[in-house]
């Protein structure tokens, strides 16, 4: 009788454990459907892709609406969910590699970057401080040189001419190879100031988060005829979140 009696309180407590967590799974299903439909009205503000995954338990790869400050209105950002890490990205119209057009002057080519949000918008999201933001950067040379901040280089989201590239973590007039002194040319410090007939490339990340986004481009020494050719790529501005 006891043996019974002990295993029928233990199916009880089994059975109370299962209906606990099914009520306790019911509860957080109906808080998730309520978060998800004040989000949908534009009630609930979230600031970043990481506030889709925590508050609305969502982890679905696609375009959200963020709000990552009250001073500024939402906007749409593309979300990416890669393990613990998320990433809020935003678009801009440079995003392919473009070809540097005929000109052979110091930083006689260049190119305004146009993002699909405002400016404003673009510096609350950086300025977030659970955010580690970044943006990828590369040219592809052959005959042309970088020298930068006499030749190339890139406008911060302020307009100041910036003279670093991807890479480098920001050390004047450098590439990430002139940082490591692995360039083409060791005397050099990136691989296109070798400035000769072989394809070469200095690309990397900048992680400045006070220079973000890049908003102009400058190259020159692109003489076609002269053989001389250079290829540029920027990235979406992205923020990581762990």
């Amino acid at each position: 009788m006891m043996e019974k009696l002990t295993s029928l309180n233990s199916r009880l407590t089994t059975t109370e454990s299962k209906f606990e967590a099914l009520e306790n799974d019911k509860a957080e299903s109906a808080s998730r459907a309520i978060s998800l439909e004040l989000y949908a009205a534009g009630i609930l503000k979230l600031s970043s892709c990481k506030d889709i995954s925590t508050i609305l338990n969502v982890r679905v790869n696609g375009t959200y609406k963020i709000q990552p400050g009250n001073t500024v209105q939402p906007f749409n950002v593309n979300c990416r969910f890669n393990g613990n890490t998320v990433i809020t990205s935003i678009s801009h119209d440079s995003e392919n590699e473009i070809q540097v057009s005929d000109c052979d002057t110091e930083k006689c080519y260049h190119r305004n970057i146009h993002y699909d949000v405002s400016m404003t918008q673009l510096r609350a999201l950086i300025q977030l401080s659970t955010t580690q933001c970044r943006q990828y950067i590369k040219y592809r040379c052959r005959g042309s040189v970088l020298q930068l901040g006499v030749w190339a280089g890139f406008e911060s989201w302020d307009g100041e001419l910036k003279r670093y590239w991807g890479g480098s973590g920001g050390v004047h007039r450098s590439c990430s190879c002139g940082v490591t002194g692995t360039c083409a040319d060791t005397s050099k410090k990136c691989n296109c100031d070798k400035n000769d007939g072989v394809w070469r490339e200095d690309s990397g990340y900048l992680s400045q988060e006070e220079d973000l986004p890049v908003t102009k481009l400058y190259f020159g020494d692109a003489n076609l005829a002269g053989g001389e050719f250079g290829h540029h790529t920027l990235g979406q501005l992205e923020c990581l979140e762990t």
